[in-house]
């Protein structure tokens, strides 16, 4: 039977945590879709974590300044992965 879902919290629950990608997921490339972020500071405040995924080549930290920008607080995730991070520490690591 095919489920449909029409809330993050309708699925959420038995993950320990969500890994999210931010491009039309959180935003819209110009500000925060509202209630993507709410979904995402209910399920951090019920004790799940959220990492935001990126194919973004800046790094994390930039990326933050940007969503701060666009109105997506701190509060809604708890790190950011990016592109950028991961092909330079590829490159400091030496790694193939």
């Amino acid at each position: 039977m095919t489920q449909i879902i029409t809330h993050l919290a309708d699925i959420s629950s038995p993950y320990e945590a969500l890994f999210v990608d931010l491009w039309g997921c959180v935003h819209n490339g110009i500000r925060a879709i509202p209630s993507a972020v709410e979904a995402l500071v209910r399920y951090r405040e019920a004790g799940g974590a959220v990492i935001l995924v990126t194919n973004a080549p800046r790094a994390r930290k930039e990326v933050a300044k940007q969503l701060e920008k666009f109105g997506v607080p701190p509060e809604a995730y708890d790190d950011i992965a990016t592109s950028g991070d991961s092909a330079r520490m590829a490159m400091f690591t030496g790694a193939v």
